[in-house]
């Protein structure tokens, strides 16, 4: 087939010639070759069977079960966790523990402020 005709034939007329070109040498292959071809695909085969790791299904079960528990402790446990507190100023750690003062934050300022009056005296 030349380069000219393969590019005006459809794509299925050129499918089933290359089909028809590969059953009839298929069909050709001399008998020794065709005992190498089957003992290879059999040496195959036998390797694929042996290198895959099988468990045991009744593991399975146990395994999954887990596989579950790990993942849950350890969403659940990052879910407990408190945010982490602010470094720096005290009073910037305060209020990042606890949101109801960062409302109140000049309060807080203010009480901190006059302890610091009341210690001086």
């Amino acid at each position: 087939v030349g380069a000219t005709q393969v590019s005006t034939m459809s794509k299925s007329d050129l499918l089933r010639r290359v089909r028809d070109a590969l059953d009839v040498s298929v069909a050709e292959i001399d008998s020794p070759t065709l005992l190498r071809l089957q003992a290879a695909r059999r040496g195959a085969l036998e390797l694929l069977e042996r290198d895959t790791p099988r468990l045991p299904s009744r593991w399975l079960p146990a395994m999954a079960f887990a596989a579950t528990m790990a993942i849950t402790v350890g969403v659940w446990h990052q879910m407990l966790l408190p945010p982490l507190p602010v470094a720096g100023d005290p009073v910037e750690t305060l209020a990042a523990q606890d949101a109801d003062l960062l409302e109140n934050l000049e309060f807080v300022a203010w009480m901190e402020a006059d302890d610091d009056d009341n210690a001086r005296g």
